[in-house]
């Protein structure tokens, strides 16, 4: 503690401009959650606190944007905040996803998984292996209580219609024990899974739309059908009709970014978008969830992270990106809830484990098929590489020198894990800081549309 006490603005206090409303400033704090709109007058008096009138000082410190510790004290705070925090993470549910099969129809250039897939052939999970995944999830946690209840059927491709026998063994097993799903799909085979799509079994997928017709049907491959694009449309609309919950994702890149306002038009038009069970989002095609092969990123331009900023703020609704971020931030602006703090970036950090049918387990869903990041196998039982699984689960933002003293380091969690891997650093900025205000912007521009 400062010995003379000196009131200060704190090195965790975040200020976001609002484009539409001039005379007022976001205020957020990176280590006590608070979240408050403050005049800009008052905002810009924060470094000269003392000038403030004495019940503004007392409310502005009990939500953390002054405090009466120096800097080196606040860093060794928020250290053992962060510690505490990580501490949390090893308790908390843990997230299973099932990889089904490496197997999948389609051939999209961008796909980060084609550089792996033929390396691990055409491996499809077996029905003795199936109920082998639900064993195994007892033995890398084995309280109940604390799996997440919803598993995700991830591939190559989960919902090929040649998989559905297995993925009806799946479900009925899963749904014996408690569980539910969701799905990750291209959706071109989702039709055979209606009958499935129910809030008791598979009660949500997530389908990828790149553009309009001709421009997904150019990105989105199938290995002999030429047009993805109308069969996809027709099965979310018959998915919509069944009850399930349909998550649309459109990876951007300079080829399709301009092309995402017809899109929404297209998806209006078909009575989807606006759907109470339909939503949307983009991302960045060369950004985290989506890592590409090095043949389509070495000759393809790669998107300009502010210009994908600045157009999804644009277009008419407004479309979210960073779907983690936007949550966090939209549930404390418009749910009034506290900011919520990690130093640990995300779920493969902590909470997830994602097995495969060949026995392995991984913490990552980009590194799916990746021999190097293999963090454990469960066949014939559970098997820890415990060497591959430190490096996920003993990352922490204020262990990293260049997070350390940051104040989004309880808010970005040292950033992509492997973004930074990739670019042999400890941390991975991601235009974190410039992602924050877009996505803060944003929801305050959604709610001007609503």
């Amino acid at each position: 503690m400062n010995p003379d006490k000196t009131l200060r603005l704190s090195s965790y206090t975040i200020q976001v401009e609002l484009n539409d409303r001039k005379n007022q400033v976001l205020l957020i704090h990176g280590y006590t959650g608070a979240v408050d709109i403050v005049s800009k007058e008052l905002a810009s008096t924060l470094n000269h606190c003392n000038q403030l009138p004495e019940s503004c000082i007392a409310k502005l410190t009990e939500r953390g944007y002054l405090t009466f510790q120096d800097a080196e004290d606040e860093y060794a705070y928020v250290r053992r905040i962060a510690n505490v925090l990580s501490r949390r993470n090893s308790v908390r549910k843990k997230d299973f996803t099932i990889i089904v099969s490496y197997c999948c129809n389609f051939k999209c250039p961008y796909c980060f998984e084609i550089e792996r897939l033929n390396k691990n052939g055409k491996h499809t999970l077996t029905p003795s292996e199936a109920e082998r995944l639900f064993d195994a999830m007892l033995e890398i946690e084995p309280n109940r209580k604390l799996h997440n209840n919803s598993i995700t059927l991830f591939g190559g491709e989960p919902l090929l219609k040649s998989n559905l026998p297995i993925i009806e063994r799946i479900v009925s097993l899963g749904v014996s024990r408690g569980y539910k799903f969701t799905a990750t799909t291209n959706g071109y085979d989702l039709d055979s899974y209606l009958h499935l799509l129910n809030p008791s079994k598979i009660y949500g997928v997530q389908v990828t739309i790149d553009g309009i017709k001709d421009t997904h049907n150019a990105r989105r491959v199938h290995s002999s059908c030429q047009d993805t694009f109308s069969k996809i449309i027709a099965n979310i609309k018959a998915a919509l009709q069944v009850g399930a919950l349909i998550k649309v994702r459109v990876n951007l890149d300079s080829s399709n970014i301009t092309e995402i306002q017809d899109l929404l038009i297209f998806l209006q038009q078909e009575h989807i978008l606006g759907h109470k069970n339909f939503k949307i989002y983009g991302e960045i095609i060369d950004g985290e969830g989506n890592f590409c092969p090095t043949d389509y990123t070495k000759h393809n331009d790669n998107l300009d992270s502010n210009c994908f900023i600045e157009t999804l703020s644009k277009v008419t609704p407004p479309l979210p990106y960073s779907l983690s971020l936007y949550t966090n931030i939209y549930n404390a602006i418009i749910r009034h809830q506290p900011i919520s703090l990690n130093p640990q970036h995300c779920g493969a950090n902590a909470t997830t484990y994602i097995l495969d049918p060949k026995g392995n387990i991984y913490s990552c869903h980009e590194y799916v098929g990746s021999e190097q990041n293999i963090i454990g196998t469960y066949i014939p039982h559970v098997n820890w590489n415990k060497e591959i699984l430190d490096i996920w689960h003993n990352r922490i933002s204020t262990h990293i020198d260049n997070c350390a003293h940051c104040k989004y380091a309880l808010l970005c969690g040292g950033g992509c894990t492997v973004k930074a891997q990739n670019s042999h650093k400890q941390y991975c900025c991601d235009n974190f800081e410039n992602k924050l205000i877009g996505i803060t912007k944003l929801i305050f521009n959604n709610i001007s549309h609503e």
